[in-house]
């Protein structure tokens, strides 16, 4: 989780930072008056607090970086999915495969930025600058995304997704671009200071209102982004099923359109126990065909509630915008996902 990474990374820092220079507190400097003592006439106990404090900041990038990007490729995921009818499984696809080398890549340029270096001014420097520019990449894909979100709520309400999901989706979309503004605000803030610290003059860096302004807004905004991060996580669909909604009597016999439907079965087969049974060998006639061979009319029966995992139940017709290749591919598909989740789709009212 977001919150637990970055910004627990970046507390630790910051306290062990404030211990480490009021402990130390203030000399005079010949013909610079009173200033902090510098690191050079810290003690090593002191040293080695304020390197563990750099090594928590280096985690902070990393995880922070992390669930960006994985929030950036989740919801191009999601796009595709959609778009495409798709049903694979997040941790199937190549967008997490693209995560896990890309997390690893950042992880290892924030641990390599820190490592090259004794001196903690070079360090910082280093390490807040090739933070922005990772930061950097990723507020673009940020961006690139909450340019697509709205086509992507335009597409789930074709596909037939109730006011529930859709809703949801407006309210991610809301979130989505104030936790971009804020990503922009820190990445400007960070790549100023960064950049300011290779220069001989150090002008922002040297002037302590302005310093202590921009980190306090840079901090700021990047606990504002992550917070978003983690409310945002809380509301977005588990899979692109809950997007898409059930399938349609057409797409999957037995299954009709809306927050009820009724299954007819004089034999008292269910379409679930059907497609135990034949695996999605279904006549077109609405016959299931038994382990025995013998075929069972579907006839009235108790009606069934369609539901699914988490509780958006599809509401009203739409017409199938899937091919008939796909169709059967699809009913199956939303079965398995209401059995993997250890809900039924079809459950007895």
């Amino acid at each position: 989780m977001p919150f637990d990474g970055s910004c627990v990374g970046f507390l630790g820092y910051s306290i062990l930072e404030r211990y480490v220079k009021y402990t130390e507190g203030f000399i005079p400097i010949p013909g610079m008056g009173i200033e902090p003592k510098p690191y050079l006439l810290w003690g090593s106990r002191l040293t080695r607090i304020y390197r563990v404090s750099i090594w928590m900041t280096v985690f902070a990038f990393s995880a922070m970086s992390a669930v960006h990007l994985e929030e950036i490729l989740y919801w191009v995921y999601m796009i595709r999915a959609c778009r495409k009818n798709g049903s694979a499984h997040w941790f199937q696809t190549i967008w997490f495969k693209i995560w896990v080398a890309g997390s690893v890549i950042c992880t290892g340029i924030f641990f390599g930025c820190t490592g090259i270096n004794p001196d903690f001014a070079k360090i910082e420097t280093n390490l807040y600058l090739s933070a922005s520019l990772v930061s950097l990449v990723l507020v673009v894909g940020s961006g690139w995304t909450s340019y697509l979100f709205p086509q992507f709520i335009a597409e789930a309400r074709r596909l037939g997704a109730n006011q529930d999901v859709l809703g949801r989706l407006l309210y991610v979309n809301v979130l989505n671009n104030l936790r971009t503004t804020f990503r922009v605000a820190y990445v400007v803030i960070l790549l100023t200071l960064s950049v300011d610290g290779l220069t001989e003059a150090q002008k922002i860096n040297n002037n302590r209102f302005a310093l202590d302004v921009l980190m306090i807004a840079g901090y700021f905004s990047i606990f504002a982004a992550e917070t978003i991060s983690l409310w945002v996580s809380c509301l977005l669909p588990s899979s692109p099923l809950i997007v898409l909604g059930p399938p349609t009597p057409q797409e999957c016999p037995g299954v009709e359109a809306g927050p009820v439907a009724s299954l007819r079965s004089s034999g008292g087969t269910s379409t679930r126990q059907c497609h135990r049974q034949d695996r999605g060998r279904r006549r077109p006639n609405g016959k299931c065909m038994g382990r025995s061979g013998r075929s069972t009319q579907l006839g009235a029966r108790p009606s069934v509630r369609v539901q699914s995992r988490e509780r958006h139940v599809y509401q009203g017709s739409r017409p199938s915008l899937r091919t008939a290749s796909t169709q059967g591919t699809w009913c199956s598909e939303w079965k398995r996902y209401n059995l993997s989740t250890r809900r039924p789709l079809l459950q007895r009212e």
